[in-house]
């Protein structure tokens, strides 16, 4: 299992998403429309959850995908 996790400057948010999923990347996987966004891709759920709390201990506010990671 492959997971991404989407950082967002202008909302200030992390998303964490597994893959296969298709809005994933629905927009070319791209920094969006103002360049505030970021994609990193992990191969396990510990190294994005890792990478995720590094942006949450900045201000950012962690989350989980409701539609691809149905689990959490």
């Amino acid at each position: 299992m492959q997971y991404a996790v989407k950082v967002n400057s202008f909302v200030k948010d992390v998303k964490i998403h597994q893959y296969p999923y298709g809005q994933i990347r629905k927009r070319g996987g791209g920094p969006g429309k103002y360049g505030q966004v970021l994609w990193q891709d992990f191969t396990t759920l510990g190294e994005a959850e890792e990478t995720a709390k590094k942006w949450e201990l900045r201000g950012y506010k962690k989350g989980y995908c409701r539609i691809c990671l149905k689990q959490y």
